[in-house]
């Protein structure tokens, strides 16, 4: 993957916008998803990554940043400046354009969601979105009723595209901005045109959700027939909210077709960490649907066949690869349900199990890391309510304490917004103090 200045040189050489060389530095770039990087997206398309990219770091909170409030809220402020002239060019180039590509229109389309909510205007968000979805069924009917022989290789590489490109969006957009954005309206009101309601960033989420599961269905069903097998996902799996261990071996089997073809995708993608990490994205995105509603409905006692081994070697993978190329898998086994599916599921020791989560969380970098904290420690509250015997092995109760250390210390300085329920807090309150 090419380092950020390099994009942006290259970029700035197809006559892309001022907004990409304006982007204030290249680690504002960190988030930068493989969208970005195809050889045929527009460099339209780029500079409204890039600013968004800029855009989200600049609203994020790092307890470890040394600039002040008001400075991260007037770069922020410069940041959106950049992403709304971004779109802005983005528009042009979908009107003026008589053929502009699918993928294009489509991430455009998440693009202006994005830009639509920061603002508050849920009616364009609204409209935006119900063109994004028209036209993935639109495009899912025109495939499924083209004869077999008539159906391009690349279109399925296109629809991943869209696919990685709404998941994106849809996980970067959280609620750490909030007290900032809060701040920035108190301050001479200058932040006044952006929304400081969870609920709108809520909203975000379930739209760009919405599509990304439309144009995941697409990818399933409009795959040629000799590399479907590659995204093949039993359907009810993905449909289903209620999660039975019937369903969770049949959802088990279909990673495991998907692992099994990760060769084969890497010589379509012809870059194998991407091919990875598309195929990663699916897993995780599966499990969630999976355990959204129904975590607790599952009898964790009852080992789902190794399947927190293998999500434990999931994570650890994706933290091998460089922040940028991880952006959006970095809470891959860390979230609430996640975290507690592999300490419960796992066959492997608890002594080895403590350590290799703990080293997992330690990787994380930036302001994901006091979140995934917090997350764990409040997981290993859960955990010891559920399996308090097994904490006699002192191997992993000692790792596992060291979480939930290194989360007190985050706890003075790391902002506790929404995000964060009540009885959260309580608990990693009470965990943190008596590991201390």
């Amino acid at each position: 993957m090419p380092h950020p200045d390099q994009l942006r040189r290259r970029t700035a050489s197809c006559g892309t916008p001022r907004v990409v060389s304006q982007v204030p530095n290249a680690k504002r770039c960190i988030i930068i998803p493989v969208v970005a990087q195809r050889c045929y997206a527009t460099p339209t398309v780029r500079s409204a990554v890039l600013a968004l990219s800029a855009t989200h770091l600049d609203f994020s909170i790092d307890p470890h940043c040394i600039d002040t409030v008001e400075t991260k809220v007037a770069r922020g402020i410069g940041s959106l400046q950049l992403y709304n002239t971004a779109i802005a060019a983005l528009r042009v180039y979908i009107e003026q354009n008589d053929k502009p590509s699918r993928a294009d229109v489509l991430f455009s389309c998440a693009a202006l969601v994005c830009c639509d909510l920061m603002r508050g205007d849920c009616g364009q968000a609204t409209k935006h979105v119900d063109h994004g979805s028209t036209l993935v069924r639109a495009w899912q009917q025109e495939v499924v009723c083209r004869p077999a022989g008539h159906r391009r290789d690349d279109e399925l590489e296109e629809i991943g595209e869209v696919f990685r490109a709404f998941d994106l969006h849809a996980t970067t957009f959280d609620d750490s901005r909030l007290p900032l954005l809060a701040v920035s309206r108190k301050n001479g009101g200058v932040g006044s045109t952006l929304p400081v309601e969870f609920a709108n960033l809520q909203q975000a989420q379930r739209y760009l959700v919405q599509i990304q599961s439309s144009a995941l269905v697409d990818l399933i069903q409009s795959a040629p027939h000799k590399s479907k097998q590659m995204f093949e996902v039993p359907r009810h799996v993905i449909v289903r909210r209620r999660a039975t261990r019937a369903s969770f071996q049949k959802w088990s089997s279909a990673l495991a077709c998907l692992e099994t073809n990760v060769t084969r995708l890497s010589k379509m993608r012809s870059r194998k960490e991407e091919a990875a990490l598309c195929v990663f994205k699916i897993h995780h995105r599966i499990l969630q649907l999976l355990l959204e509603e129904s975590f607790h409905e599952i009898d964790l006692r009852k080992p789902f066949d190794g399947a927190g081994d293998q999500l434990l070697l999931w994570a650890e993978q994706a933290l091998k690869l460089r922040p940028a190329e991880r952006c959006f898998s970095v809470d891959v086994g860390l979230g609430p349900s996640l975290f507690l599916l592999v300490l419960k599921t796992t066959q492997i020791s608890l002594r080895q199990r403590g350590t290799r989560l703990l080293a997992c969380l330690q990787k994380l970098e930036g302001w994901h890391k006091p979140q995934a904290m917090l997350r764990a420690v409040n997981d290993l509250t859960i955990w010891e309510s559920y399996e308090e015997a097994q904490l006699h092995d002192n191997g992993a109760k000692m790792a596992l304490e060291q979480v939930a250390e290194q989360a007190g210390k985050y706890g003075s300085g790391v902002e506790r917004s929404s995000w964060l329920d009540a009885s959260f807090v309580d608990n990693a309150d009470a965990a943190s103090t008596a590991a201390l």
